[in-house]
């Protein structure tokens, strides 16, 4: 009896969903580094609660423009192309991040990078789910997804190491 599901298809390359949950760990990370950070970054700058607000929304608002249009990119220069697009744009910024001189600039940074973020989203839930059995498909996009909360638990996790230490 022959197979009716195509060869790559059988299984679910295991380097896709490295790859795809590598990236929605950075987006966790991300989110999650911020608020870690955000006690230091309101002494330093002395933010008030509405301006630390505004500034961690920059990123979310990012997100969500991103994972509106990524659609029309990935069209036009196919998924793969896009993907590596949008982990190569947010990488960038938010080493960028590092760098920023002020709250406002900071802001920005994070938006732009929000939006190579909430790229990633959706292209890396595509990639997954294709690559996956059709029976282990919403599995297979679990644990991919997975990363998300890896990614934050690492963000706290260094921020109690380095902080202290390094401020």
């Amino acid at each position: 009896m022959t197979s009716s599901i195509s060869p790559r298809r059988e299984r679910l390359p295991l380097g896709v969903m490295a790859i795809c949950g590598s990236a929605i760990a950075f987006d966790g990370y991300d989110i999650v580094v911020y608020g870690t950070t955000l006690s230091k970054l309101r002494d330093e700058w002395g933010l008030t609660s509405g301006q630390a607000g505004n500034v961690g929304s920059a990123a979310l608002v990012g997100m969500f423009l991103g994972a509106l249009v990524v659609g029309t990119f990935a069209s036009r220069w196919g998924r793969k192309r896009t993907f590596l697009a949008c982990v190569a744009w947010f990488s960038i910024l938010m080493i960028l991040c590092a760098a920023a001189p002020g709250p406002e600039v900071f802001a920005v940074i994070r938006f732009l990078a929000g939006i190579g973020l909430g790229g990633v989203m959706p292209l890396a839930a595509a990639f997954t789910t294709e690559f996956a059995p059709r029976d282990r498909a919403a599995v297979a996009y679990v644990i991919m997804q997975s990363g998300y909360p890896v990614g934050g638990v690492a963000a706290s996790l260094l921020a109690k190491w380095i902080i202290p230490g390094f401020s």
